[in-house]
């Protein structure tokens, strides 16, 4: 809302107030006027019968109003009223958008160049919306004398609150309509949909086609039996769906059955409401244990630590020159380790360099960086001490199977330009100049890291999360995979889970998380009716469950089996 816009609201305020106290006067005095008064006209025929009453006619009832507020008074209280409510097609964004219609001149310049320049395609969906965008131009050509049926091909757009501006402007006569407020709606429903995909730019990257870097067609039809077959999923949805069913079905059942038992769980105003789960004390021998253990670290140098690491795992020795040969120096794994220590702690080379060695000379430390020390062979590394701690007995066998993994971020400032820099004032300052990124990990059960990745700025968590567990250094992938409420939707939960992953964030606030239930009648289960509008899973009925449309699911399954595929190929990246 614009400042002379926001200055008129204002002194018509006045007005609204003083013709709302009219009307809920007259209100008031037709809500006090009782339904039925004596009847005069009928006397009683005996003392002991009860007066005679009548209904109160609509006169008297005008009549009573009047005597509060005159007729005249109301009628133009209630005229000011109809001033400021939104017509019936109105929406809430009225109001900005009439504003955004008084800055045409900011985006007639590029109209015609965003029109008939850009490459412009989409799926059905979309087709409409580049048909508006194309004949656009054309519509502004007419000037003036543009009208409702130079647009009639496209008038399905002009939706709401746009179909007042558009189509009823006091300023214009007959069937003209109003340009300015016709390009703002095309231009919005543009926007939309980039957003939703059902548009994009040919050849663009952030706007451009998200289908084009999936598994093509062909080969598509070639890998899909044996690509669905790892997932663990049909081409026909109809067992996976009617499992999925059976499975939600069960489980809220069960939970029907002990909500009653378990006070931790409520149910408030339609949402889940669950207890807040306090700090477990710990052990009595726990202080006594730490520091035991504490005391029986040994005190060593970092470089030491890495090269007895490299002594029992061979670490280093997964380091592969780029070049792809195959000889390599004896003291390699010493220059590799200095390498290691002076970028993991970001003090640089010259700390690193000793004079007299030659594995530690700087001219062999820029040229084993340059040649040696690379994200393949970081990875290959960590894969080595994966393998390596999967042996240790404590590991395989006390501490976790290796099916459920944690991901985390650490938020750091980075002080140089950087792609990955991206501001965040509630975590880099409010500098214009202060950006960040987030160092994302994936921890498995097992106390061991997995891999991870770099995530520029704070952008979504959890579709880097995705991303990172088709990149681990690990072999073994986990089947479960926790972390924080990671920016999740109900959509994340279905990639995780198409691609074969259990998703599972600690959720701040259940309350607000949405509950979804599954008709068995949708999936050919008729005999097994729970419907929560017909009482079948108790105090859960309670709940604003939302219907999964398996309709939708069917239609569009053959898409997301390819697009789980892309995924897990590593075809396309997650937050693409």
């Amino acid at each position: 809302m614009g400042r002379d816009e926001e200055k008129a609201k204002l002194k018509s305020l006045p007005r609204l107030r003083k013709a709302a106290l009219q009307a809920e006067s007259a209100l008031r005095a037709a809500l006090d006027t009782p339904m039925t008064q004596p009847d005069q006209s009928e006397p009683a025929e005996d003392e002991s019968e009860s007066e005679p009453v009548r209904v109160t006619t609509a006169p008297e009832v005008i009549a009573r109003i009047a005597q509060v507020v005159p007729i005249e008074q109301l009628e133009a209280a209630l005229a000011v009223i109809k001033e400021f409510l939104p017509a019936e097609q109105d929406d809430a964004d009225l109001e900005w958008r009439a504003e955004l219609t008084n800055r045409f001149a900011s985006v007639r310049g590029f109209v015609e160049l965003l029109a008939e320049t850009i490459p412009w395609a989409g799926t059905e969906a979309g087709a409409p919306v580049i048909a508006a965008l194309r004949g656009l131009p054309r519509v502004l050509a007419y000037g003036k004398h543009a009208s409702a049926g130079h647009i009639a091909a496209h008038k399905e757009l002009v939706s709401g609150s746009w179909r007042r501006l558009v189509y009823d402007n006091p300023d214009l006569s007959g069937k003209q309509i109003d340009r300015h407020a016709y390009t703002f709606c095309v231009l919005e429903t543009l926007w939309s949909a980039l957003r939703s995909k059902d548009v994009y730019a040919v050849g663009a990257d952030k706007s451009g086609d998200p289908r084009a870097k999936l598994i093509s067609g062909a080969l598509w039809s070639v890998h899909a039996p044996s690509i669905l077959t790892a997932l663990g999923l049909e081409a026909d949805p109809d067992a996976h769906l009617r499992k999925l069913a059976v499975d939600l079905d069960e489980v809220y059942r069960g939970l029907a059955d002990g909500l009653e038992a378990n006070p931790a769980i409520t149910i408030k105003g339609g949402k889940l409401n669950l207890a807040k789960l306090e700090a477990a004390p710990l052990p009595e021998a726990y202080e006594a244990a730490h520091q035991a253990v504490k005391a029986m670290l040994p005190r060593i140098d970092y470089p030491e630590l890495l090269l007895e690491v490299h002594g029992h795992t061979g670490m280093f020795d997964a380091f592969e020159h780029i070049s792809g040969s195959t000889s390599r120096r004896a003291d390699l794994d010493i220059s590799l380790a200095a390498l290691m220590v002076a970028r993991s702690c970001n003090v640089g080379l010259k700390p690193v360099v000793k004079l007299g060695d030659p594995a530690l000379s700087l001219h062999r430390l820029i040229g084993v960086e340059k040649g040696y020390f690379q994200h393949e062979g970081m990875g290959a590394a960590s894969g080595r001490l994966i393998a390596k701690q999967a042996d240790i007995d404590i590991a395989r066998e006390d501490w976790g199977g290796g099916l459920v993994a944690s991901a985390d971020g650490l938020r750091f400032v980075v002080p140089v330009r950087s792609l990955y820099g991206r501001p965040n004032p509630h975590y880099f300052g409010q500098s214009k100049r202060s950006r960040g990124a987030t160092g994302l990990a994936v921890v498995s059960d097992r106390v061991m890291g997995l891999g991870g990745l770099l995530v520029p700025g704070t952008m979504r968590d959890s579709l880097f999360i995705l991303d990172a567990l088709h990149r681990l250094d690990d072999k073994e992938q986990p089947e479960i995979l926790t972390t924080d409420t990671a920016s999740y939707s109900d959509i994340v939960f279905g990639l995780f889970a198409i691609c074969g992953y259990q998703f599972a964030p600690r959720i701040a606030d259940i309350s607000d998380a949405q509950q979804w239930w599954i008709d068995p009648a949708d999936v050919g289960l008729a005999d097994r009716r729970s419907s929560p509008s017909a009482g079948g899973y108790g105090r859960l009925n309670e709940l604003n469950l939302r219907r999964v449309n398996i309709a939708a699911i069917k239609q569009h399954w053959p898409d997301m089996l390819q697009v789980a595929g892309s995924l897990v190929t590593n075809q396309v990246r997650a937050y693409v």
